[in-house]
C-alpha cells in the first residue's frame, strides 16, 4: 500500500509538521520479495519506525497517528518499546482484538454473494478475482462512496495487486506475510531494519503546536495489507 490515501491528514500541517512514509516492502520503499515470511515481523516494522524517528531527530518529541494496521503497529510500539518522546497517539480505524476482527469478517463474508465468497477464498492464488471480490467487500463494508475515491485503487489496491484486469505488476509480499502472521496471532523474533524508506514530508515553519514549547512532529503510519485476509 501507499501512504497517499492519508494525504488529507496533511491539513494538520497548520499546527505541526507532518511526516508520511511508505513502510518497508510497500510502494516507493525498498521491496524484498525474496525474503521468507518469517522475516516480516511486528518488531521489524517497529524498528523501521524508530529508524524514521531517529533520522529526523525527533525522538524526544513527536506524535503518531496510526490507521488500520498502522494503529496496531503504533500500539505494539508503545507496549514493546515504551518510547519516552511520544506525546500523543491517535489510533484510527484499527482493531482492539484480532479474534473479534476475524469474527466480524466472517459475518461480512457470509452476507456476500456466494461467487464473491468463493473468489475471496482464492486469495492471492488468483489476484484478479481476489481483487475484484475485495472491491465488492470494500464497497459494502469499507468506503461506501460511489464511485470510490481514486486513492482506493491507486494507493490501496494497485500497489499490491497490479493491473486490475491482468494482475501484472504489484507486490503482495508483505500482505501475504502479514496475513499469515496475524492468523498465527503471535509475533516472530525481531527483524533488522534494511533498505530505503520513501518519505513524504510536509514541514511548515512558523506554526504553533499544542504546547508552548513549540510544534511537535506527527508521524503517520498506515495499513499494509487488505483488510480481508
Amino acid at each position: 500500500m501507499a501512504h497517499d490515501y492519508l494525504i488529507p491528514v496533511s491539513d494538520l500541517q497548520n499546527t505541526r509538521p507532518v511526516i508520511f512514509y511508505d513502510q518497508l516492502g510497500n510502494n516507493r520503499s525498498t521491496h524484498l520479495p525474496d525474503k521468507p515470511k518469517s522475516f516480516w515481523t511486528i518488531d521489524l516494522f517497529i524498528d523501521e519506525l524508530i529508524n524514521l524517528v531517529n533520522y529526523f531527530g525527533i525522538s524526544s518529541r513527536y506524535d503518531i497517528l496510526g490507521h488500520s494496521w498502522g494503529g496496531m503497529l503504533a500500539s505494539e510500539f508503545v507496549i514493546r518499546r515504551q518510547p519516552t518522546g511520544l506525546r500523543k497517539l491517535v489510533i484510527a480505524d484499527s482493531l482492539c482484538a484480532m479474534e473479534l476482527w476475524n469474527k466480524s469478517n466472517k459475518i461480512f463474508k457470509e452476507e456476500l454473494p456466494e461467487e464473491v465468497q468463493e473468489d475471496l477464498k482464492l486469495g492471492f492464488k488468483d489476484k484478479v478475482r481476489y481483487r475484484k471480490a475485495l472491491e465488492i467487500h470494500y464497497s459494502r463494508h469499507g468506503c461506501t462512496l460511489n464511485p470510490p475515491p481514486k486513492e482506493i485503487a491507486s494507493a490501496v489496491l494497485d500497489p499490491i495487486f497490479g493491473d486490475r484486469e491482468t494482475g501484472e505488476g504489484g507486490d503482495p509480499t508483505v500482505s501475504i506475510a502479514m496475513c499469515v502472521l496475524f492468523r498465527q496471532s503471535r509475533p516472530s523474533l525481531a527483524g533488522q531494519g534494511v533498505g530505503r524508506v520513501w518519505l513524504t514530508l510536509s514541514l511548515y515553519t512558523g506554526t504553533r503546536g499544542l504546547s508552548s514549547v513549540g510544534p511537535s512532529l506527527m508521524v503517520c503510519t498506515r495499513s499494509t495489507f487488505p483488510h480481508f485476509c
